[in-house]
């Protein structure tokens, strides 16, 4: 379940996601993420309200107004600045309802639910890469603000391409509009793998991807939030490709599992030894309630499609956005990225 739209009354959209998610989990999962916790309560915008009404009432206007003025005082000092909080309510809504989501997602995961083979009501995550070449562009930053409009909730880089300062800016941008961040690990050398998993968590960010030193990696993250999803099967070269057959896919997916990861980062297209398919169905039944993630040249909305049905919980796409291949009959690039998520509906 993905919250991607702008979020224009921020307590409404709330409630609304929050019921929307909570109708994929049975009665039990509800109670226990429980409601007062994904609410938004209908007080705050009254009061508000209150505090923005009190401003046209300087003086008594029928019987009875003469008190208001001293009630609205008094509810002002706990709202100090109504209109600088209407101005910051998206962003504020956008967090919380980032945060509705990922409760969500752990509820699911904790009761080892997952996507089922060929369920393809439920749309899947479209991450965003800021990348080209399996590279962040150099231009990131002003990527990001050319396409907020958007309303993406999942955006991501590669830890190559630019310095690790521009990185953690880069984060922060992403986090300030309540998207999801994802750094994915593309460095060859298994120095320069735990070197960026370190920048990972020094700069905060939500999902590291890729790399195959998973019991380091781990220890690097530990007590931090970052959940990790590293490659299963044979990753090699630059641009990376994939070896390995669907067996050893399931086989690193159970492993990853019980040693604490989220999930994996899956180069099902980039296979070089099995259809890129059977490897999502292998990583399915490996994972066990974990995040499936389909990452590198995803470039048609078939393909989309066949990862929905495979069973795969998200998917990545950077280079057919920026060269406008994935939808070929449009321009911008605020016109590629909604024919990406279109495709995912």
């Amino acid at each position: 379940m993905e919250a991607r739209r702008v979020f224009a009354t921020p307590a409404t959209q709330i409630k609304a996601i929050a019921v929307d998610a909570a109708g994929d989990l049975g009665a039990g999962e509800r109670a226990e993420v429980g409601e007062r916790d994904v609410v938004v309560r209908a007080n705050t915008l009254k009061r508000v309200q209150l505090a923005v009404d009190a401003r046209h009432h300087d003086r008594p206007r029928h019987a009875g107004d003469g008190e208001r003025p001293q009630l609205a005082g008094d509810d002002l000092i706990e709202l100090a600045d109504a209109d600088a909080e209407r101005h910051d309510a998206s962003y504020r809504a956008s967090d919380r309802a980032q945060a509705i989501v990922r409760s969500l997602d752990r509820a699911r995961r904790s009761r080892k639910i997952s996507r089922p083979v060929g369920d393809t009501v439920r749309g899947m995550d479209f991450v965003f890469m800021l990348t080209r070449s399996d590279q962040t562009v150099s231009d990131c930053l002003d990527v990001l603000d050319d396409i907020q409009a958007v309303g993406l909730r999942h955006i991501g880089f590669k830890d190559v391409g630019v310095p690790p300062e521009t990185l953690a800016e880069l984060t922060r941008r992403i986090k300030r509009l309540g998207a999801t961040s994802y750094m994915e690990v593309v460095s060859t050398s298994p120095e320069a793998c735990l070197r960026s998993a370190r920048v990972g968590r020094e700069i905060g960010v939500d999902r590291l991807l890729g790399g195959t030193q998973v019991e380091e990696v781990l220890e690097i993250l530990a007590g931090s939030a970052v959940e990790y999803l590293p490659f299963p099967g044979r990753p090699f070269d630059h641009p990376t490709k994939l070896g390995g057959a669907p067996e050893l896919v399931e086989e690193h997916c159970r492993r990853f599992r019980a040693l604490g990861c989220a999930g994996v980062d899956l180069l099902a297209y980039r296979a070089t030894e099995a259809d890129p398919l059977e490897l999502v169905r292998a990583a399915r039944r490996g994972l066990d309630g974990g995040i499936l993630l389909v990452a590198g040249s995803v470039a048609r909305p078939e393909q989309v499609r066949a990862l929905a049905a495979a069973g795969a919980d998200a998917f990545t796409v950077g280079s057919a956005v920026f060269d406008g291949s994935f939808s070929p009959h449009v321009g911008s690039l605020r016109s590629q990225l909604r024919a990406v998520l279109d495709a995912t509906l």
